[in-house]
């Protein structure tokens, strides 16, 4: 007995979930299908990949792959989620073209400088994650500069 209906229309399918794989590049075979949430994580990704750009995408999952660089986020504004935890990420400026995000998850990088005026520029931003990086006193300076951020690595800021 198969759980797949083969009558069910792939337009009507939204989230995609590729997670755990050995996926290296990413290649989406249309820009309208799927286009809300990506969810990719723990794969051999090395970049965003451009077929994200010009979607209209709120949630993004790349964590646990083999991102250097957030390049290419500048593209993608309506995200609201991101997760790029767990890669080599060394700054993250792109993210600044993000004003919806309401979740970071930056957490498990190797960012080693806080950039302040980056997060100060996402207004909507309410949860971050940042701890694992190589830098160490980065709470009191995140909270008194986000007076808007209602937790920092899972816990409540006020």
């Amino acid at each position: 007995m198969s759980l797949v209906q083969p009558h069910v229309a792939i337009a009507d399918l939204r989230p995609i979930c590729a997670c755990k794989n050995l996926i290296a590049a990413y290649a989406s075979e249309s820009s309208s299908i799927f286009e809300s949430f990506r969810h990719l994580s723990g794969n051999r990704i090395s970049q965003i990949p451009e077929t994200f750009i010009g979607l209209r995408l709120r949630v993004l999952d790349l964590s646990r792959n083999h991102i250097t660089s957030l390049e290419g986020l500048e593209e993608l504004s309506s995200l609201e989620t991101l997760n790029v935890s767990g890669n080599l990420i060394v700054t993250y400026r792109e993210i600044r073209a993000c004003s919806r995000l309401v979740t970071l998850d930056l957490s498990s990088n190797k960012i080693g400088k806080l950039d302040l005026v980056t997060l100060t520029s996402l207004n909507s931003l309410k949860c971050l994650y940042f701890s694992g990086n190589p830098i160490e006193e980065y709470r009191v300076a995140i909270i008194a500069a986000l007076p808007s951020l209602g937790f920092l690595d899972n816990e409540f800021v006020h």
